[in-house]
């Protein structure tokens, strides 16, 4: 079970870093976000579910998938739009690959806190 796991964790990690290196300078948006954002930011969330994968079922690790890797990308978008950070928009793409490899540790610490 765990080896199923991690292989196809593996497989949407690969698909996610060939179509975030193809869309990285696209002006394609996908539903306000850029593609490429959208892309690093699953490859992210399928690189930290390889290094330590969550005890859940098929279908909760489809959706804390989809969850973290949706933080990701908008937390790229929302910090490229602070003042003074604008740099970061350039860097959008790599920025949410890594909010969503720590979006397994960041997401409950920030509800926590909330």
């Amino acid at each position: 079970m765990m080896l199923e796991t991690r292989a196809s964790a593996f497989v949407g990690l690969i698909y996610s870093t060939v179509a975030a290196a193809a869309t990285w300078k696209s002006p394609l948006e996908f539903v306000g976000l850029p593609a490429p954002i959208v892309f690093m930011a699953l490859a992210g969330v399928a690189f930290g579910l390889i290094l330590q994968p969550p005890k859940a079922s098929r279908i909760v690790m489809l959706l804390l998938t989809l969850a973290y890797a949706f933080f990701a990308a908008v937390a790229a978008v929302l910090l490229g739009s602070i003042p003074h950070l604008e740099w970061m928009r350039d860097a959008g793409p790599a920025i949410a690959g890594l909010l969503g490899f720590f979006a397994q540790a960041a997401v409950p610490a920030a509800r926590g806190r909330l």
